[in-house]
Formats: C-alpha cells, structure tokens, sequence
C-alpha cells in the first residue's frame, strides 16, 4: 500500500460520465506518476435525511473516516471537476508539514489585487443580470454573511486539500455534523464552515495557486468576452443568413472556448471548473 492517495467522491450519472470522461486518466497518470493510490466513492458517505437534503459536497468531511482512506498517511482531496496536468504539475504534497492542511488562498487568484479587480467585474454581471448573488469583497465579510462572527482574514479553497486522517479528521467530521447548509450554492456549501475552521485553528497552508486554479475566474479576468452576446456578422435577415450566422457564432464561440480552456490548462497544475462544470465540454482533453 502506498502512504498517499487521491480521494474525491463522483455521485449521480451526470458527474460520473464527466469525471470518467474528462478528467479520470489524468487523475490515474498523475498517482501512477507519484505513486499514489486513487480512491473514487460513486455512492453517498451519509444517506441519512440531513445528508440527502444538502449538496454531496460536504460529504468531503467524511472521508477521512473512511476505512478505504483511515490507512493512509495522506488523503489529497480533489474535487471531481477537476483535470490534472500531469505533464506540469510536481508533486502536491512536497513542504506540507504532516499537521497542516494544504490549500489554497481564495482571495489570491494570481495577486490581491487581480483578484480585488476580478470580484469587480463579477459584481457588475451579478447587477445585469439581476442576480442576487452573495457578495463577499474581503475573507472578513466572506465568513460574516454566513453568520460566522470572527475576526478571520484569511480562506482557504477547499476543492483541493492535502489532509493527514490521523491530524484532521476529527475537525472535518466537526464541521460536518455541527454546521447547516444554507442551500443554495452562491454560500459555497461545506466552504465556508470548514474554512473557517482551519483557519482559526491555524492549520492553514498555503500552497502554489495553480494547484487549485479556477478556471471560471481565469476567464473572466482574460477571456471576459466570451460572456458576452456577439452581434450578428450578416445583417441580411433572410432565412439563410440567420442559420449562417448562426452556425458561424456557433463554430467561433466553441474555438475561443476550447482556446481558452487550453491556455488555462497550460498554466495550471490542477485545473478545476468550479461554478462552470459545463465548460469541460470544451477541453481538448477527451480522454474517454
């Protein structure tokens, strides 16, 4: 048995087909590469009512008591939207003193003061699409509208975590069994209860960003065009023209899609598509 191993629950026909076909050879190549074992759940931890009555995402607080995973020295948790570039990536959990929970800083997507930039330009789409999303400018005010008092500054990203089930498992059990989910995803599910634990526990290490680099923000700070409606390139209105402009955008928006998802791959380790699952479509790396 090897000390480390992968760990990631894939639930529901629809994230099964998914992971399997985008993501899951590059998981296997990326363990086979450092020698670590790869533990997939396909079914619920907890079936209990409260379980079933809240996102899968906070059963990721239950498998450090897994007897699959209570084994190992080491259980990297990786949320199932993510591809793994093998090739780039060196190994995750070099420098993480046994103690501490590996992770990445939320609020540093490059630098501060890209990320500062980035949150802008999403409350601005928020506004115009008159959505009622959660804003959260600062750590601070990230815990605090989830009704967490505190004077923490700091959060940790917890689709990516280097974890010790004989240190952390009973603060991940914590968190599971003493917080409610607030229901829908702008708060982020087990996110910010479990954030916040490990931060004022001080068990917090931040590791390279591009282990858990997101690509929803990695478009929106250099592709933001492509939330955008292009306008139409024929202004004739025949029949014709409407279905060739149609197919034109068509073609031209699914280029600078996948041309986008490239370059973000190529400058991630871990690339993860939280918040935007169905741009994985667009990868070049089917790899079914």
């Amino acid at each position: 048995m090897n000390k480390t191993a992968l760990v990631t629950i894939v639930c529901g026909d629809t994230y099964q087909e998914k992971w399997n076909r985008y993501c899951k050879k590059s998981w296997v190549d990326y363990a086979k590469k450092y020698n670590y074992d790869l533990v997939v759940f396909d079914t619920p931890l907890d079936e209990s009512d409260r379980a079933k009555s809240r996102s899968i995402a906070w059963q990721k607080c239950l498998v450090l008591d897994q007897p699959q995973v209570k084994q190992y020295e080491r259980a990297i948790w990786v949320d199932s939207d993510i591809i793994i570039n093998t090739e780039l990536a060196p190994e995750i959990t070099n420098g993480i003193p046994i103690d501490k929970i590996g992770a990445t800083n939320e609020y540093a997507f490059y630098t501060e003061e890209n990320y500062s930039f980035l949150y802008e330009r999403y409350i601005k789409q928020w506004v115009k699409n008159g959505s009622n999303a959660i804003v959260n400018k600062t750590p601070n005010q990230y815990y605090r509208t989830f009704g967490i008092e505190t004077d923490v500054n700091e959060v940790v990203q917890t689709g990516v975590m280097v974890l010790s089930p004989l240190h952390h498992n009973e603060l991940l059990k914590h968190v599971y069994y003493n917080y409610e989910d607030k229901g829908a995803s702008d708060w982020n599910y087990e996110m910010r209860p479990l954030s916040y634990e490990i931060v004022k526990n001080d068990l917090h290490y931040f590791i390279n960003g591009r282990f858990n680099f997101l690509y929803n923000n990695f478009k929106n700070l250099f592709y933001a065009h492509l939330l955008e409606t292009k306008p139409p390139i024929f202004k004739k209105k025949t029949l014709y023209h409407k279905l060739l402009n149609k197919l034109t955008k068509r073609a031209n928006f699914k280029m600078q899609e996948q041309l986008a998802v490239q370059n973000a791959f190529d400058n991630a380790y871990f690339l993860h598509f939280a918040g935007c699952i169905h741009d994985l479509q667009y990868t070049n790396l089917d790899l079914d």
